[in-house]
């Protein structure tokens, strides 16, 4: 702690530096959250880790898939945000891929992922939820030599800690 003479004080009067200090916003203690998404960059449903690197970003993985026709697609979304807001509500913004594979690996699409939304993730242990447009965008390869926009959207419901 830091002591300093307050101006207009008599010699010898000392203050903390602390006290000029304006209040600080909450601090953060609980980083990790584990959700279950609805739609989103997995497509239909997936189980998520997200962990908050710092109060502007997080990083996220997940895992999941859905059927179609008898048919089973398996999904991996990771994805990169960037976090604007106060502690708790939050505008995220994200990018990063969402792995789809159907029929093994040689058939696998890798479509870029991208999430605009809002989070509402609590300082310390408690519900978290979040609200996104997900639009996933499937560039040409080997599967696919056309590129493909697809509009999405997601909702989450989880616990951070």
């Amino acid at each position: 702690m830091l002591l300093m003479p307050m101006r207009g004080a008599a010699p010898g009067d000392v203050h903390s530096d602390a006290a000029e200090r304006a209040p600080s916003a909450e601090l953060r203690t609980a980083r990790n959250a584990v959700f279950v998404e609805f739609g989103g960059s997995a497509i239909m449903l997936s189980v998520n880790y997200d962990r908050m690197l710092t109060d502007y970003f997080s990083l996220r993985v997940g895992i999941g898939g859905f059927s179609v026709e008898r048919d089973t697609v398996f999904s991996l979304p990771i994805l990169f945000n960037f976090l604007l807001g106060t502690p708790s509500h939050k505008l995220e913004i994200g990018a990063g891929f969402s792995v789809l594979v159907h029929g093994g690996l040689s058939s696998a699409l890798i479509p870029l992922a991208f999430n605009v939304g809002y989070r509402y993730a609590p300082t310390s242990t408690g519900l978290s939820y979040r609200i996104a447009a997900t639009p996933l965008l499937a560039l040409p390869n080997t599967v696919s030599t056309a590129a493909a926009f697809f509009p999405w959207a997601g909702v989450s419901f989880g616990v951070q800690f």
